[in-house]
């Protein structure tokens, strides 16, 4: 299945969900891909400590959704693991571990409902997406409070090359709570439409040998 028609199967899906907000549809995909991309609505802020870590910023018309922390731990993990661990011997194999907390800026829940898993260069260069339940693994949950923040302690990246990166492209969504909108995250949603706010982001682990 190529991308639009899976992204677009999923954005069908989320307008026939009604609540009791009104929010826009949004979706960005990885730059890399064909012309049967959609115009990209989401953007970031990036700014990076060093060669391996960053603190980014993804918004709409200049409206914050979420705050990306990446911290490199080094070669050794942040022991002991929590949930899901290295399918191979870390202590043998060269690897990089890091930390991922992500934030929510916004006043109203966010759920993680997917991601997209690829390395810039070689074998796993092609994409592939993972459901709730990897997601789940890996961060013991899906929802992102209003104002709230989760944390992945231990993720990791190795790579035969000198260099590499691993990028994770999550999907996300806004879902309906009981808390009232704020004018800010009112002026980025379109009154006509009744479905969950929908948007991606990215991380960025960096391998170096």
């Amino acid at each position: 299945m190529s991308k639009f028609h899976f992204f677009s199967s999923v954005t069908n899906l989320l307008k026939r969900v009604s609540g009791p907000i009104t929010l826009i549809s949004i979706l960005l995909l990885s730059p890399g891909c064909s012309e049967d991309l959609i115009e990209d609505l989401a953007t970031d802020r990036t700014v990076w400590e060093d060669d391996r870590q960053y603190l980014a910023t993804w918004s709409l018309e200049e409206v914050p959704l979420l705050e990306v922390k990446v911290a490199y731990l080094g070669k050794k993990p942040d022991l002991p693991f929590e949930g899901v661990e290295p399918t191979y011997d870390w202590t043998e194999r060269n690897t990089d571990f890091y930390s991922i907390a992500i934030r929510n800026l916004t006043d109203q829940p966010i759920e993680l409902t997917g991601v997209q898993v690829e390395m810039d260069k070689g074998k796993m260069k092609k994409a592939t997406r993972y459901g709730s339940s990897y997601l789940l693994d890996r961060w013991r949950t899906t929802i992102i409070p209003p104002k709230g923040s989760i944390k992945r302690r231990n993720t990791w990246v190795w790579g035969k090359g000198d260099r590499n990166t691993l990028i994770k492209t999550y999907g996300a969504k806004i879902v309906s709570s009981d808390h009232s909108l704020s004018s800010e995250t009112e002026s980025v949603l379109k009154p006509e439409e009744r479905s969950p706010s929908s948007f991606s982001f990215k991380t960025h682990l960096k391998f170096i040998r």
